[in-house]
């Protein structure tokens, strides 16, 4: 056989298989539109995008319905993790307490560091109040629920052991923390206040203690479910809690331009929990199912 003829059957192969990955590509793509057109239709709206130009939404509907009805959907969202692991409720609180931390830490050095008042005050000693709730949700966990006895044996080392270190290192943030606002409540207003280099030390501390209390936030529900609510959590709830319930009002710029993002982090949520093999009891179901339609009520306003 010549090189030329052997040249020719190596391209024919190769061709073969790049016709054959195009092939595989192309089903896959048919699969899965064939898997959400369903819910396509029956939502009766875009799944993956919406055009910005045909949204509406007034100040007024954002406040007194769109709004709202957010802040219900993140409170069905913890909900539902209680109801699944009734333990989940002092992770849900170690990570609301260092969220609210986070806060009043960003309030007071953003409005107190040229001009106290008042507030500055406040928000230190609200910083201290829940720094202290913290450490007591904290040893209320360690001794109520973080043994051995109160797990599975499938779950011992890959729960216990991850858990016992992540609350570790949040306790021991948190009393840096409490050592810290104690001294500055003292010596605020005087010569002996902090040093800016503490307070950007204080800074990155507490958002290690976030991320670190955001990474347990699921840690006890079963893994058949874990992954399924991280995913909803970082691509629909969280971004909801922060941009629109945490933000200045009115804010609706976010939810407009972040629609169709938050649009298919929901509905792959509610797809798996419901449509898929992992499946959640009835109870669990029609809390997700009043979500889902809280969530739709805000589209139709968006898009009438």
């Amino acid at each position: 056989m010549s090189i030329q003829a052997c040249r020719l059957k190596i391209d024919l192969k190769i061709l073969s298989v790049h016709h054959y990955n195009m092939l595989i590509r192309n089903l896959s793509f048919i699969l899965i539109l064939a898997f959400f057109k369903p819910a396509l239709v029956e939502a009766n709206y875009p799944y993956y995008r919406f055009d910005s130009r045909n949204l509406k939404l007034s100040v007024q509907s954002y406040q007194k319905y769109v709004r709202p009805q957010i802040k219900n959907i993140i409170s069905d969202y913890f909900h539902i993790m209680k109801k699944i692991e009734p333990a989940e409720q002092d992770l849900i609180s170690i990570r609301k307490n260092s969220q609210k931390m986070n806060d009043l830490w960003k309030l007071w050095t953003t409005q107190c560091e040229k001009n106290q008042s008042e507030n500055c005050h406040n928000y230190l000693s609200n910083l201290y109040k829940e720094a202290r709730e913290l450490d007591k949700v904290i040893l209320r966990f360690q001794n109520q629920r973080l043994r051995i006895k109160n797990f599975g044996v499938s779950k011992i080392l890959d729960t216990v052991l991850h858990l016992s270190g992540a609350i570790d290192k949040i306790s021991s943030i948190n009393y840096i923390i409490l050592h810290f606002t104690e001294e500055t409540l003292m010596t605020d207003t005087t010569s002996y206040q902090a040093s800016n280099i503490k307070k950007t030390k204080v800074t990155l501390l507490l958002q290690e203690m976030l991320v670190s209390s955001e990474l347990i936030l699921s840690a006890l529900i079963s893994p058949d479910f874990r992954n399924v609510f991280d995913q909803v959590w970082y691509g629909f709830i969280k971004p909801l809690e922060r941009q629109i319930l945490s933000a200045p009002a009115p804010a609706p710029k976010y939810l407009l331009s972040h629609l169709g993002d938050l649009n298919m982090s929901w509905n792959a949520f509610h797809m798996k929990v419901s449509k898929s093999e992992i499946r959640m009891n009835k109870a669990e179901l029609q809390v997700v199912q009043i979500m889902h339609n809280r969530w739709n009520s805000i589209l139709r306003v968006l898009l009438r």
